[in-house]
This record gives C-alpha cells, structure tokens and sequence, in this order.
C-alpha cells in the first residue's frame, strides 16, 4: 500500500513543523514547501527530530512539488497553514 501524501506550505513554522511529525506519525509522505526569498529553516523540523523524513521544496516549483506528491496510487492533501492552532500533541 502506497503511503498518503502531504503537502505542507510554511513547513518550518511552529504549526507547520507540528502538523508534519503528526502527519509522519500517522504514516504519511510530508512534502514541506517554503519561499526561496526567506529560504529554509530547519531549526523547528531538527528540534523535533523529523528534518531527514520531509521532502523540502522550493515553492517557486510549486508545480513540481504538486507532481512529485501526485501519482495514479497516491492522494495529495494539501494543508496551508495560517494561523490556525495545530494541538502539541498532533492532530485531534
């Protein structure tokens, strides 16, 4: 069985990063998305202990980042995170 797929856009803020190793628990593939203009930060994904398990992408090649999640066996879910409280302990 093939894994779901995540798309995260703002990946390495505090919900992002949260809602991803919630995701990674849950067994799904998290594909993180982040501006090239304020580059990438780790710090909160290391902190966690997830920064080797997400696929980072730029989100210039959005486009990329939808067709390496895409495939006729896998569902994408897209989460945009704003300002939306994501629980400490995962999802609810």
């Amino acid at each position: 069985m093939v894994a779901k797929t995540a798309l995260i856009t703002g990946i390495s803020g505090q919900d992002g990063a949260y809602l991803a190793r919630a995701l990674l628990a849950r067994g799904y593939r998290v594909v993180g998305a982040f501006r090239r203009t304020s580059g990438i930060s780790v710090g909160r994904l290391e902190e966690l202990g997830i920064s080797g398990e997400v696929e980072l992408v730029d989100m210039s090649c959005l486009k990329q980042a939808i067709s390496a999640t895409c495939s006729t066996s896998s569902s994408l879910m897209k989460f945009t995170i704003s300002r939306r409280r994501v629980p400490r302990n995962g999802l609810s």
